[in-house]
């Protein structure tokens, strides 16, 4: 699963200047979180990306959550990000199609 996670970010983000990914942590919850973040430029300005993901197996499910902010804007989200991420469920006994 751990690897799952890893090689998701690296598809997705590798390439993006100043990548990084930090180990992985074991949540209390079971689900294993990697911060990461890389260097964005918008319109002439530079900003890390500063990132969390977040999988789990739910039943027989894999769920992948990941959230990204902008560096300067990581303190005033803190506290409304941590709210989404928490209240964010799987539901094991739905079907996938």
């Amino acid at each position: 699963m751990i690897e799952l996670l890893k090689n998701f970010l690296k598809n997705t983000f590798g390439t993006k200047p100043g990548f990084f990914m930090e180990d992985p942590i074991t949540q209390s919850d079971g689900s294993v979180q990697i911060v990461w973040g890389y260097l964005e430029t918008i319109d002439g300005a530079t900003d890390r990306i500063q990132g969390n993901s977040f999988i789990e197996t739910v039943g027989n499910k894999v769920s992948l959550l990941t959230t990204g902010v902008l560096d300067q804007q990581f303190d005033n989200l803190r506290e409304p990000m941590t709210r989404v991420i928490n209240s964010y469920k799987v539901n094991a006994s739905v079907p996938l199609p």
